[in-house]
């Protein structure tokens, strides 16, 4: 990465991706509604002062915020299309372990990670701390895929998808475009309806 890297979203998550970025990259900054507790970059101002002010020639982007409070990856979305312009650079951690895989750009995998071989991931998606997306995966963009979590292979997971911690879906899956599927839940079956599905096996909340 030759251009600085601004992080777009103060929370958790950009302190999480900070580990995952070490003293390698030139953090300018982050952006954000307020500034926030627990991070030790400067705070750079709202993302419309950032669009504003920032030349994409000299700055590029890492969107860390995660989604809406319902899980809904739509706010992230919104986000990620008004930085129009900005290069948002792969970013892959020294501990993830990546085999014959196609990642997109933006694509964030975080420590402990495992993308295996065949698997396509979309670009701006996350797989975060120790999930594992197996072979002949197809994950879409924009897509979260929570903290341990088990995609087995051939699984096809659409676009603006939240997939929660520890979640398990079934070899051969198809989950459709804006679904969320809960904590620890298993997914056995296809999903077509974009809802909100929890337990074992997994059902609509």
């Amino acid at each position: 990465m030759n251009r600085r890297l601004v992080l777009v979203g103060g929370g958790g998550h950009a302190r999480s991706l900070l580990a995952v970025l070490g003293d390698e990259v030139q953090v300018a900054g982050y952006a954000d509604m307020h500034p926030c507790d627990g991070l030790d970059i400067p705070y750079l101002g709202t993302d419309t002062d950032c669009i504003t002010l920032l030349d994409p020639a000299e700055y590029e982007v890492a969107v860390t915020l995660v989604s809406g409070p319902d899980c809904s990856m739509a706010l992230r979305r919104k986000i990620i299309e008004s930085y129009h312009g900005f290069s948002m650079p792969m970013i892959i951690a020294p501990t993830a372990m990546v085999a014959g895989c196609r990642i997109g750009p933006g694509v964030q995998l975080m420590h402990r990670t495992m993308v295996n071989a065949g698997a396509d991931i979309g670009s701006y998606s996350i797989v975060n701390t120790g999930a594992i997306v197996e072979h002949d995966c197809r994950i879409g963009s924009n897509v979260f895929i929570g903290p341990g979590a088990v995609i087995c292979g051939g699984v096809e997971i659409g676009d603006d998808c939240y997939i929660g911690a520890n979640v398990t879906v079934r070899p051969g899956v198809r989950i459709c475009a804006g679904a969320v599927i809960g904590l620890a839940a298993a997914v056995t079956k296809d999903i077509t309806e974009p809802r909100t599905y929890v337990g074992i096996p997994a059902r609509p909340l």
